[in-house]
């Protein structure tokens, strides 16, 4: 006798679409959060650096952009021409060309004529992370005159309004970097290490990122 049973269920092939698509989502996810350990791993290095350059005389970089970050083929990150703010400062010359590669990553202080600092320098470091994690710069202008002054004037753009996958953690440490009164940015390089070391932490373990540094 021939048995018939009810099944419930769905065809696989009928579903194939939604499941190549979730396939797709978590394949995009996964490499979404690499990228971000990835960028964070590059930015906790660059502020091992800092802490180093920082006990050195003179104390500071001055010129910390993605031109003067570099990484060989073996994966080692070097950070390049620190230091060389008292070589330039008195060469109206190398200042204004030096003003026109760096104004992108310039501080508001640096671009008004003041020295480098240890709080200029983490400036800087903030662009490049906001770049990083945006793809874009967080002050454009048709001329260097004009990009130093949005720096000083314009409300930073918030990475994650650029990024909606950035994590509210990130965005608050990026934030703090690029506030334009020093007083309210990072003091030193240490500080922003702790950081910068929980959330890659936290992104690799799983562990909560809903907090910010500016809370």
């Amino acid at each position: 006798p021939l048995l018939l049973a009810r099944c419930d269920g769905f065809h696989m092939l009928s579903n194939m679409s939604s499941i190549f698509t979730l396939c797709v989502l978590f394949c995009l996810f996964v490499m979404f959060v690499a990228f971000l350990i990835y960028c964070l791993h590059l930015v906790v290095v660059c502020s091992e650096l800092l802490c180093y350059i920082q006990t050195l005389p003179p104390s500071v970089g001055g010129d910390v952009r993605p031109n003067n970050i570099i990484v060989t083929p073996e994966g080692v990150l070097k950070v390049t021409d620190f230091g060389l703010w008292e070589a330039i400062r008195t060469n109206q010359d190398a200042m204004a060309a030096s003003f026109g590669r760096a104004v992108e990553y310039q501080s508001p202080q640096v671009s008004s004529g003041s020295p480098p600092s240890v709080s200029t320098d983490l400036y800087s470091l903030g662009v490049v992370l906001f770049e990083m994690l945006t793809g874009s710069l967080p002050f454009h202008g048709e001329t260097p005159l004009i990009v130093a002054m949005n720096h000083q004037n314009k409300s930073t753009p918030s990475p994650k309004e650029l990024n909606p996958g950035v994590p509210l953690s990130l965005e608050g440490i990026t934030l703090k970097l690029l506030d334009k009164n020093s007083d309210r940015r990072y003091r030193t390089a240490e500080s922003v290490l702790i950081d910068l070391r929980m959330v890659r932490d936290a992104l690799r373990f799983g562990r909560s990122l809903s907090w910010s540094p500016l809370d």
